[in-house]
C-alpha cells in the first residue's frame, strides 16, 4: 500500500518525491533510498543469485526462453556453451525445468556438453522433405491433418502439395502461417470459405 500512495517512487523524479507533502523524516529516508537505488550496478553473478533465491521462494517450475538460437551469438570472452551451463545451473538450484525454443541454429549448441545431454530432451520438428514418394505422402498426410483441424474443404490443401512444398520449404510452421493467413484474408473480405484462389 505503500508504494500505490507514494506513486511508486522508484520510478519517480526526486524533483516529484519532494512536492508529495510527506513528512521532512520520510521524505529524507526515501529520497536517501531511491538515490542509492539508482547508484546501483548489479553484476551478472549478483542477478543470477537473486533470480535463483526468488524462484526458489516462489517455487518456480518452469523457465521458458523464446529465441534460444541467440545464444549462439556471444559476447567477448564467453562462449556459447557457457550460457547452456548457466541454465544447467539455474534449473537445478531452483528446481525447475528449462524449455528453450529457438530455430535450428541452435541445434549445433547441442551436443558440447555431457551434463545437459543427460538432462534434455530434444524436440526438433524438421521441415517435410518431398524428394521421394514417403515423403511426399508425409507432407501430404500431414495437409490432411491441417485441413481438418482448420475446417478447410477435404482436399484445398493435399491436391495442391507441390505448390504449398514450393512456398513454404515443407516448413510446419510456415504451412500452419500461409493458412491463418488466408483465414484472416477470408474473414476481411467477408467470403464464407476458403479457395485455392485465396491461398
Amino acid at each position: 500500500s505503500l508504494l500505490s500512495e507514494l506513486h511508486d517512487p522508484f520510478r519517480s523524479r526526486i524533483s516529484d518525491i519532494t512536492g508529495w507533502g510527506l513528512s521532512p523524516e520520510l521524505q529524507t529516508k526515501l529520497v536517501e533510498a531511491v538515490m542509492a537505488l539508482k547508484q546501483v550496478r548489479i553484476s551478472e553473478p549478483d542477478m543470477r543469485s537473486v533470480f535463483m533465491n526468488l524462484g526458489r521462494k516462489v517455487g518456480l517450475k518452469l523457465i521458458v526462453i523464446d529465441e534460444g538460437n541467440l545464444l549462439v551469438l556471444t559476447q567477448r570472452g564467453r562462449t556459447p556453451t557457457d550460457y547452456l551451463e548457466s541454465l544447467r545451473l539455474l534449473a537445478l538450484r531452483t528446481g525447475c525445468c528449462v524449455l528453450l525454443f529457438g530455430t535450428v541454429d541452435m541445434l549445433e549448441l547441442m551436443g558440447y556438453s555431457a551434463q545437459l545431454n543427460r538432462r534434455l530432451l530434444y524436440v526438433h520438428l524438421d521441415r517435410f522433405r518431398c524428394e521421394d514418394s514417403v515423403g511426399a505422402e508425409e507432407f501430404v498426410s500431414f495437409l490432411r491433418k491441417i485441413e481438418k483441424d482448420k475446417g478447410l474443404p477435404p482436399d484445398l490443401l493435399a491436391t495442391n502439395a507441390e505448390s504449398i512444398y514450393a512456398w513454404t520449404y515443407g516448413i510446419p510452421g510456415e504451412v500452419v502461417d500461409l493458412v491463418q493467413r488466408t483465414t484472416v484474408a477470408r474473414i476481411a473480405l467477408k467470403l464464407d470459405s476458403v479457395s485455392w484462389d485465396l491461398i
